[in-house]
């Protein structure tokens, strides 16, 4: 495992998004229709994810944990292809990209092992990084030697009637 402790906490943000292609039409009605024995196959799959997320550093090895403070599971259809996106957020010291691969991967492979009994031909297709920001700064810019001066008004000081001393108060 690297050593981030040197890191500061910055805003990270990863989406990520897997597809599942079935073979029949039938597949999408039940999908839609909610009429699998076994519940609702999203919202199953969302849940999945969620957890997959969360859990990320236990399952892969080098992954540092990161305490994740929004994810975002959701399902398109698109013909015969679901497509799953997952979109996470976290104030932390590393990225959070293989948080979002995870979360994806399982709400895909949950959707998969769900319709494998209506469609033996179902195929997972795809699975890949959409977008990681990580808003940590690459090095702090060194500012060198600060040079201030001081002004100090004073009409009295104009007109005589006191000395200046500001600036040997300063001093």
């Amino acid at each position: 495992m690297l050593n981030i402790s040197h890191n500061n906490d910055s805003l990270q943000v990863a989406t990520a998004a897997a597809t599942v292609a079935v073979s029949r039409t039938e597949t999408i009605a039940a999908l839609l229709q909610n009429t699998l024995p076994q519940g609702n196959v999203l919202e199953i799959a969302r849940a999945a994810a969620l957890l997959a997320a969360k859990r990320t550093s236990t399952l892969i090895p080098y992954c540092h944990s990161s305490s994740l403070s929004y994810l975002s599971i959701s399902f398109k259809i698109v013909d015969l292809r679901v497509i799953i996106n997952a979109e996470l957020h976290a104030i932390a010291k590393t990225k959070i990209a293989t948080e979002a691969m995870h979360a994806a991967t399982v709400a895909e492979l949950t959707i998969y092992d769900m319709l494998k009994t209506i469609d033996p031909e179902i195929v997972i297709e795809s699975i890949q990084m959409r977008k990681a920001i990580n808003n940590q700064p690459d090095s702090i810019a060194h500012v060198g030697t600060l040079k201030s001066v001081v002004i100090a008004c004073s009409t009295d000081v104009l007109s005589g009637k006191k000395a200046p001393r500001a600036a040997q108060e300063i001093q």
